[in-house]
């Protein structure tokens, strides 16, 4: 059993949304579970029907501090704006743009991930790997929605988006030899 446990502290949210605490354990039947060369699986001689068969389990809360567009999406930004013609010449000025607005209580998107699998070793060169997942995603950074262009600014991004991923995938391998050449087989699937 591995467990880990870590705070961290990032600069890209505003007081009070800057630490999380990531959480994750981990779990692999293996040496227990590992037959190698005993009768009870063997069919007789050097052909065994099981030879290694490993139970593996993970779940875990993370997180990131990606942000997409600007590092601080708590703080209203202010850009470089397009020239314009300021009198009757052709003199030109720049100003100041408002960006999108900021968000004072945005902070870290959040997955809680989990994983059980299977490793299977049999019948002198068969080998299967096989896993279920489960990601769920919640507290993305997304834009609410869109605003008339009169006013000028977009929506700050929120913590609203949730995506959940989740299936099966693993491997199925034969591997064996003809004379000295050695060959393998594999279909992977998801």
């Amino acid at each position: 059993l591995f467990s880990l446990g870590l705070a961290q502290n990032t600069e890209n949210y505003s007081i009070g949304f800057t630490y999380r605490f990531i959480n994750w354990q981990n779990a692999e039947l293996s040496k227990q579970l590992w037959w190698k060369n005993e009768n009870l699986f063997a069919l007789g001689g050097e052909y065994k029907v099981l030879s290694y068969l490993k139970l593996r389990g993970s779940y875990g809360l993370v997180g990131s501090d990606a942000v997409p567009d600007n590092r601080y999406l708590y703080q209203q930004f202010y850009n470089r704006g397009t020239p314009y013609y300021f009198g009757q010449n052709a003199i030109t000025s720049i100003g100041l743009a408002e960006g999108s607005l900021g968000n004072a209580f945005v902070t870290w998107e959040k997955a809680k991930k989990a994983d059980v699998g299977i490793d299977l070793n049999m019948f002198n060169g068969l080998s299967i790997t096989f896993d279920y997942f489960n990601d769920y995603r919640y507290d993305q950074l997304f834009y609410p929605g869109s605003i008339s262009s009169i006013i000028g600014i977009g929506f700050a991004r929120q913590n609203l988006a949730t995506v959940r991923n989740k299936g099966f995938d693993g491997q199925i391998k034969y591997q064996n030899k003809i004379g000295k050449v050695y060959y393998d087989a594999a279909f992977v699937f998801s």
